[in-house]
């Protein structure tokens, strides 16, 4: 869900800079740095921040160990 919500956001702004008028301006184009920014302006912004970093964290964990684990098949 954190990955949903981040993907969510950046593409909210990919869209915003797409449509708007500057779309042909690069500065105008936000990444995570920006998202977490949104996040954090939220009036929950803290307990939100922690739940996607939790998330995030959590999602990290798993794709090493399913990296780790991965079984090959011949």
């Amino acid at each position: 869900m954190a990955r949903g919500i981040m993907t969510s956001i950046i593409s909210y702004f990919f869209l915003k800079a797409g449509f708007s008028l500057a779309g042909s301006d690069s500065s105008s184009m936000k990444g995570t740095t920006e998202a977490f920014q949104f996040i954090q302006q939220n009036s929950s912004g803290p307990w939100l921040m922690g739940i996607v970093a939790t998330g995030l964290v959590c999602y990290g964990v798993y794709m090493f160990t399913k990296a780790r684990y991965r079984q090959f098949s011949n």
